[in-house]
């Protein structure tokens, strides 16, 4: 698979003054960046993809085994994802921060995941 590659805010990259692309894990990586910014309902082509936000994580008091296992779930059912085995997920209510960070098997080799979600 090869898909266009997306700077770090989702905008297509032409520093290059063309379309660049991405494959492998490079691109296993983006799409799971994607899928982790989707709040659930969001795309209008399917209404039951994406993370919870609204429902479970920007509320009073979330539950945080439910906000772990929608971050996992979606992590494990991204296309070319094999295996989860480190998971680490901070939740800062005062800075209205998530951070996320993961290792994960892909078809492609190791992917090294850290982003701070929110702001």
């Amino acid at each position: 698979m090869t898909d266009i590659l997306q700077t770090e805010d989702g905008d297509i990259d032409v520093t290059s003054n063309d379309l660049s692309f991405v494959t492998g894990a490079d691109e296993v990586k983006q799409l799971l960046r994607q899928r982790l910014r989707t709040f659930l309902g969001e795309w209008f082509l399917d209404t039951s993809k994406g993370i919870p936000y609204f429902q479970d994580i920007l509320k009073k008091n979330p539950n945080p085994v439910s906000i772990d296992s929608a971050f996992k779930n979606e992590i494990l059912d991204t296309p070319g994802v094999l295996e989860l085995f480190e998971f680490e997920l901070n939740i800062n209510s005062s800075l209205r921060e998530l951070t996320l960070s993961f290792r994960a098997v892909s078809t492609d080799g190791i992917i090294d995941f850290s982003e701070v979600l929110g702001t």
